[in-house]
């Protein structure tokens, strides 16, 4: 039986608060770990750029770290940001000497990309609002196999006066996905999904308190063959924060969550994961 998904509620608070920001913002102008929200080396009020804990976001998978090492959106606040609504497109030509991924019968390709892309980036008080979406063209040469990627990442960093801060996010990442039936020349892709909402309570000058909810989504044209199929988890974590003046940090956290695969058998699984992750701000 399925369980209960954070998704729904997760997915309609994000877009009921993005949405009414960016058409404003279109109307009147055409995610590193350590925590959000205030910080004692910022000017009060000014809220922090980086997102709460991005380590236990979202894993990369082994089919990531071959066809894609690096997400193509993020959700966090980048040094480079400009405010406001910015537009981009890029091509490229990749040649892979295994496309199919496999240790006999090497088929040698060239990929061309095409793609195009929007990310908007807005403060409205003491709250920020970032969106950033893309959209990808691949065209394989020899498989004659072609096929459209669309990624994007919506992160809304809250803040209530001075004691409590947190992010509200949502965030899809799509590309190929590396099976164990690969050698048949068909290019599968995977679609992983992460949903979550998580507070921070500051409790005097640098301890912090974490709490969130999240919700974890993997799906592969290919299910049977693909390393870990379709798991669907939903979340609990807790943390808790020490926060230096100089900006560095230290945090720990701990989740827990309960799981299952979305086609087949498979029994349910909890996942349970803890991490302790160190900032440290060399210079300002």
């Amino acid at each position: 039986m399925k369980k209960p998904s954070f998704r729904p509620l997760l997915t309609v608070t994000a877009a009921a608060c993005l949405l009414p920001a960016a058409a404003l913002h279109a109307q009147t102008t055409l995610q590193s770990p350590g925590g959000l929200g205030e910080s004692a080396a910022q000017p009060a009020g000014q809220p922090m750029a980086t997102p709460m804990g991005q380590s236990m976001v979202v894993p990369m998978s082994p089919a990531a770290s071959i066809s894609q090492p690096f997400p193509p959106v993020t959700g966090a606040v980048l040094d480079t940001d400009r405010e406001g609504l910015r537009f981009r497109a890029m091509a490229g030509v990749e040649r892979d000497s295994n496309v199919t991924r496999v240790s006999t019968g090497r088929i040698s390709d060239t990929i061309t990309n095409l793609g195009v892309g929007v990310r908007f980036n807005k403060r409205y008080g003491l709250q920020r609002v970032v969106v950033d979406g893309e959209y990808d063209h691949y065209d394989f040469d020899k498989l004659s196999t072609k096929y459209n990627t669309l990624n994007y990442s919506a992160a809304w960093y809250w803040a209530v006066g001075n004691v409590l801060d947190g992010v509200a996010s949502a965030d899809r990442r799509q590309f190929r996905d590396v099976t164990v039936s690969g050698g048949t020349g068909v290019i599968n892709r995977r679609t992983e999904r992460n949903e979550l909402l998580e507070g921070r309570y500051k409790m005097g000058a640098a301890l912090r308190l974490l709490a969130g909810v999240q919700h974890t989504d993997a799906r592969s044209t290919d299910p049977a063959n693909s390393w870990d199929g379709d798991p669907n988890v939903n979340s609990a974590r807790v943390g808790v924060q020490y926060e230096l003046a100089t900006g560095s940090s230290i945090t720990g956290r701990y989740r827990h969550g309960t799981g299952d695969y979305q086609v087949g058998l498979a029994p349910s699984f909890k996942d349970v994961e803890t991490e302790v992750v160190e900032h440290w701000a060399a210079t300002p």
